[in-house]
């Protein structure tokens, strides 16, 4: 339960952010960031509808939200979450929101956690202390993770300086990832199709970003890096390989869901890019949604 008060803040509602201060703490040599602008996330059509399916006793939110006073519904404004790849444990959570951080410290100790001062701010510590921390810079500040992981974001906030990678994207997304370990796309992939392997293909991949638009329709807008011209054909080959495949399948229900959704994607390739956008109306992700929803009800 500690960890949960610990992270589960940070983590619940699944959205991520663009304020300067969050920019600051994550470092140049992140392998993966996210984030997502919250309140935008939740005040769109399909935000609201997300939030519409939500039960207030799913995954013990009920009583998370009783013991800390905070729902990451409501009180979750902006986040960022970012890995290093280096250490143990390297995932930090960063975020901007509305904090009871008394209530949240009770909740805590309550549940077996323990509580320190580090440079001013108040930190909660899991059974782990080098590895569970959270640290509260102000009431509307929050910095989660490994213990060294999250005294550098602390570090950074007063000294470090914003990629211009993350705040371009950020700026333009609701919600925004960029990695330079994009490989792992190809395990998701299936196996040799048409004589190309979709994982090796994948491979060759350097940098991979993109993001989220959410208003009447999804936007989705994706760049992947190759290593060269020739390996930006062939992903760009594969992905619309596979993307054909779905849609040949379309005597599946699912499948042919996911084969119409796929009808606006435009995919092209510049250089050693591969660029990918797919708008979706809104309405039609909740049908979607709604038919998955049936179809899981009549299956039990």
């Amino acid at each position: 339960m500690t960890r949960r008060i610990l992270l589960l803040a940070l983590t619940s509602s699944a959205v991520f952010a663009a304020d300067p201060n969050l920019l600051k703490m994550v470092p140049e040599n992140a392998r993966v960031v996210v984030g997502l602008d919250a309140d935008r996330a939740v005040n769109s059509p399909f935000g609201r509808f997300i939030l519409s399916q939500m039960s207030d006793d799913e995954g013990g939110l009920a009583k998370f939200v009783a013991l800390t006073g905070f729902d990451p519904r409501r009180d979750l404004r902006e986040a960022i979450f970012y890995g290093t790849g280096t250490g143990k444990s390297n995932g930090v959570f960063v975020a901007k929101g509305v904090f009871d951080i008394s209530k949240i410290v009770t909740a805590a100790k309550s549940e077996g956690g323990s509580t320190l001062v580090y440079q001013g701010f108040n930190v909660i510590t899991g059974k782990n202390p080098d590895q569970e921390w959270i640290a509260f810079l102000d009431s509307t500040l929050a910095v989660g993770g490994a213990q060294e992981s999250v005294k550098a974001a602390i570090a950074r906030r007063n000294s470090g300086s914003i990629n211009a990678t993350y705040r371009d994207l950020s700026s333009r997304f609701d919600a925004w990832m960029y990695t330079v370990e994009p490989a792992a796309l190809g395990k998701a992939m299936p196996g040799k199709t048409g004589g190309n392997n979709p994982a090796e293909t994948f491979k060759s991949v350097t940098a991979a970003q993109g993001g989220l638009r959410l208003g009447n329709s999804v936007d989705v807008d994706a760049l992947a890096t190759a290593r060269s011209d020739k390996d930006a054909v062939a992903l760009h080959d594969v992905i619309k390989f596979v993307a054909g495949m779905i849609q040949l399948k379309s005597d599946d229900a699912s499948a042919a869901e996911v084969a119409s959704l796929l009808e606006s994607m435009k995919l092209s390739v510049s250089g050693n890019q591969v660029s990918l956008k797919l708008s979706i109306p809104e309405t039609q992700i909740e049908q979607l949604f709604q038919r998955s929803n049936r179809r899981q009800v009549a299956q039990r």
